[in-house]
């Protein structure tokens, strides 16, 4: 009951609107996909002894405790080839290849559990290079579940739905708006032409997020050069809110409106509000609009009169701002006491009029005097006993 009477007290102190885009705490997105590069042709026939691709993923993929990418080599005839495999800069392994390596469908796979060294780093470069002149080797990359890295799987977010409103209430549950975020990844593989499939986003929201729409999103498949937006993710989250009463200094020359608002996080964009202050006298005393000044953390900011104070230009800053309105008090007339000199009655003070050029008490009414109400209750009187000894 205390919580609902206090909303309500202070629901009537402002009515604040926010509008306008602004840059905020948006959900934050990992990914991980299968990926597939068939066949890739390192054609030493005509010399290219040597070929280096760029992951989609971390090559960290590649190690012994996670094995979830591997590099498939396959002759053309030629069965003794010596081949070096560098990943991440590091001599991994060298090999001819022939029928002591893994033979899988006359396929040798290079995984994690034939890597000489784990991997560590950021790196996504994989290099292979071979003494053969004679036959080609056809170069497959695949990979299950790997963790797709942003350098060349970058993934944007952004905002398509925001509309946040700073609300006068002491709980920040109160202070919720609507949210739509958009995720778009892009599969920037040119040189090397990576497929993508099965594409699993998996959605964190922000701290001062008051619901969630779906945590994870799958893409069905991301071809090289393509992007995909998901759907738009709705949610609430918590925003700015006056966590205290607005105070009301006056000094000499100056009278202010103090707030105090919490924000969540910092609002970097446009925000605006919209004040009447007409419908707050307590607090804007004796208000004057003609040189107002409009202060946020101690910043000026520009404002228009649209029948109210109007705000475009707010930016917050994470937990506590202050908006400070500032102006100089409107002078209000002294009234002409009794006898003094006047032109008319609005030169009074209350309760005199202006008679013949001085502020005097008005004559009082004459049926308003004690003897026109004994005149009138003699001459009752009299009436009665007329009547009566007539009888």
């Amino acid at each position: 009951m205390n919580r609902i009477l206090l909303s309500l007290i202070m629901g009537m102190l402002a009515a604040v609107m926010i509008s306008g885009s602004a840059q905020a705490t948006e959900v934050s997105v990992t990914a991980k996909g299968n990926l597939s590069l068939g066949e890739y042709v390192l054609n030493t026939t005509t010399n290219l002894t040597a070929v280096t691709l760029e992951m989609p993923f971390n090559v960290t993929s590649f190690n012994a405790s996670s094995t979830t990418a591997n590099i498939t080599i396959k002759l053309g005839t030629s069965m003794h080839i010596l081949y070096n495999l560098s990943v991440d800069n590091w001599g991994v392994t060298e090999h001819y290849l022939n029928s002591s390596l893994p033979q899988v469908n006359g396929t040798w796979v290079i995984s994690g559990t034939n890597l000489t060294t784990n991997l560590t780093g950021n790196d996504i470069l994989v290099t292979l290079s071979s003494n053969d002149t004679v036959d080609n080797i056809n170069i497959t990359i695949i990979g299950e579940n790997v963790s797709l890295d942003p350098t060349n799987v970058p993934i944007a977010v952004a905002d398509v739905i925001t509309s946040p409103s700073v609300q006068i209430a002491f709980y920040a549950i109160d202070s919720f708006y609507g949210v739509g975020d958009t995720i778009n990844v892009t599969n920037l593989a040119t040189t090397n032409v990576f497929n993508l499939t099965n594409v699993n986003l998996t959605i964190a929201y922000p701290g001062n997020k008051l619901s969630e729409d779906v945590t994870t999103y799958i893409i069905a498949s991301l071809n090289a050069s393509f992007s995909n937006t998901s759907a738009v993710m709705k949610y609430l989250k918590q925003g700015p809110y006056v966590i205290t009463a607005p105070t009301a200094p006056v000094t000499d020359t100056t009278y202010s409106a103090n707030y105090t608002i919490y924000a969540p996080e910092a609002l970097t964009a446009i925000v605006g509000w919209t004040l009447t202050p007409e419908s707050y006298p307590a607090v804007f005393l004796r208000f004057n609009y003609t040189g107002m000044v409009v202060e946020v953390n101690g910043i000026p900011v520009t404002w228009t009169k649209t029948g109210s104070i109007t705000l475009t230009a707010i930016s917050l800053v994470a937990e506590d701002n202050m908006i400070k309105f500032i102006w100089t008090p409107i002078v209000v007339p002294v009234c002409v006491p009794e006898n003094g000199t006047c032109t008319v009655t609005a030169d009074c003070c209350t309760g005199l009029e202006c008679i013949e050029g001085t502020c005097q008490t008005p004559p009082v009414p004459f049926y308003l005097t004690w003897w026109f109400w004994v005149a009138v209750i003699i001459v009752a009187v009299i009436g009665i006993a007329a009547v009566t000894w007539k009888r």
